[in-house]
């Protein structure tokens, strides 16, 4: 019985911890983002304000998205990422309720292991306003979080058809571009300093538990 208590205690503590805050789903963009290949492995990633529609957790209304204009280098390619150069964002969220989120977003990587780019990438809140539940819900100014993004299959501009991924695409100095397909931002589910003591002492205790035990026998 004491042991099962110890073990649920742990669980709870890992499993609370990344609970801070709710889910934002988005796209498609209504922009495409463009990648150019410059012939060494890597691609320049450009686009315009990218805008489109988005719903939160907390509400069944759809509201839209606006991510600010992408400029950075991202490669060289390695094993199917791309590490992205230094780049700053700004993502913003309104729903139909009048709640709104503001994140300065930063991209750390691309995947591409698919003819679809994965971007991935963390945030942070610089502003946020609306009712209790969405409050509730993201958190304050500073929350801390992750998002990620896949894009439409890419499309090579002409000539060139040799494109089908990043990859291939780095390795000539063409451009390709498509919208978002679909993203999410989400909590960042590290387990807090507070949480990782409790589990340790959960832990502990259940090798204490099994010692006392065959002490006993």
């Amino acid at each position: 019985m004491k042991t099962s208590l110890l073990m649920a205690i742990g669980l709870a503590a890992l499993w609370g911890a990344g609970a801070q805050a709710a889910q934002i789903t988005f796209g498609p963009s209504n922009q495409s983002i463009t990648f150019t290949g410059n012939g060494a492995n890597s691609v320049a990633v450009s686009s315009p304000s990218l805008t489109g529609s988005a719903f939160d957790t907390t509400n069944g209304l759809v509201g839209s998205f606006t991510l600010s204009a992408l400029s950075f280098t991202a490669g060289p390619q390695s094993g199917g990422i791309f590490s992205a150069a230094a780049n700053t964002e700004t993502f913003t969220y309104t729903n139909p309720d009048g709640d709104t989120v503001t994140e300065t977003w930063h991209v750390t990587f691309i995947q591409d292991n698919t003819p679809q780019p994965k971007f991935f990438g963390t945030g942070v809140t610089t502003a946020i306003s609306g009712d209790a539940a969405f409050l509730a819900a993201f958190g304050s100014v500073g929350t801390l979080d992750s998002f990620d993004f896949i894009e439409m299959p890419i499309t090579c501009a002409a000539p060139s058809s040799n494109c089908a991924t990043l990859d291939q695409l780095a390795t000539t100095t063409t451009s390709a571009s498509a919208p978002i397909s679909s993203g999410e931002k989400f909590p960042t589910p590290t387990p807090e300093p507070a949480s990782l003591v409790l589990l340790g002492s959960a832990l502990f205790g259940l090798g204490w538990l099994g010692r006392r035990g065959r002490k006993a026998a």
